[in-house]
């Protein structure tokens, strides 16, 4: 009987030291595949920027070249608009002469003429205006045009970045970011009924916040563990903590809020004053930084 047990004893030994040899193995995979995961999202963020500058090139080329389109239809205008002014100017000038060696008996048909050249050259002005109001409206379409492709090739970049970062992370660590990235917000929409920005919440508020996301960190991921390994009785006892620690964290707040001094009246922002060119004076970074927050 004893030698049975020794030998059982020796079977559950080799067993537990083969069962821990797997599990260090599966440990040292694990960075190698993390690595690997984000090697291929790397590389995947390399092949979105750069079909994304190839995009910005292609657009930039479009304007380059309606910009130059532009150009040499202004500039064919104004040369034909000069001719045609050119032409007309000769013509008043033959009108006058005209006048002038005819008598009295030639004035009314040089004036017609003298009319007819000031229309013409009325409509050769307008022909001009009107090609390069053409032009311009051409060059609008273009940049337009091109303003919007860069606008789908930057949405094409942060989207398939984004895809490639959560193919990185995997879909539950994609949800656990996106749920702490919620409940931070949350928190904070909070404690602005009490502290305006951030600089003014009291070290032991910060503490408190700080202990608190740590320890419910680790309880969320310790119940996540026991879920995959349906682990019932640890996942009760991960329940009944997390629930003590939020009831905790509540009278901690708030009677950290009770002892904190009463938040001074918001400051009275003057309208912004116009500077001698008659711009308007913009906000400091330090002042725009703390209205985004």
């Amino acid at each position: 009987m004893r030698c049975a047990s020794r030998r059982c004893q020796a079977i559950a030994v080799v067993l537990a030291l083969g069962a821990l040899a797997e599990t260090r193995a599966r440990a040292q995979d694990a960075p190698a595949r993390a690595e690997e995961a984000g090697e291929d999202a790397k590389r995947t963020a390399q092949e979105a920027r750069e079909k994304a500058r190839a995009k910005l090139e292609q657009a930039k080329e479009a304007v380059n070249e309606a910009g130059d389109k532009t150009r040499e239809a202004a500039r064919e205008a104004r040369a034909a608009a000069g001719e045609r002014v050119r032409e007309a100017g000769e013509r008043v000038r033959e009108a006058g002469e005209r006048v002038r060696e005819a008598g009295e008996d030639a004035k009314e048909a040089a004036k017609d003429m003298a009319k007819d050249a000031r229309e013409e050259l009325k409509e050769a002005r307008q022909a001009a205006s009107e090609t390069v109001h053409d032009a311009r409206e051409k060059t609008r379409a273009a940049a337009a045009e091109a303003g919007e492709e860069l606008t789908e090739a930057k949405r094409e970049v942060l989207h398939g970045a984004h895809e490639a970062l959560r193919a990185a992370m995997g879909p539950e660590q994609h949800d656990r970011a996106e749920r702490v990235r919620g409940e931070r917000r949350q928190a904070w929409h909070w404690l602005h009924q009490h502290w305006r920005t951030p600089s003014e919440i009291p070290g032991e508020m910060r503490l408190e916040l700080r202990t608190h996301g740590v320890r419910m960190a680790k309880l969320t991921r310790i119940r996540a563990l026991a879920e995959k390994k349906k682990d019932t009785r640890a996942i009760e006892r991960c329940d009944k903590l997390l629930t003590a620690e939020r009831a905790r964290h509540g009278q901690r707040v708030a009677a950290l809020i009770a002892a904190a001094p009463a938040p001074a009246p918001p400051a009275v922002v003057e309208p912004p004053v116009d500077d001698e060119e008659g711009n308007r004076e913009d906000l400091a970074p330090e002042d725009q930084e703390e209205e985004e927050r």
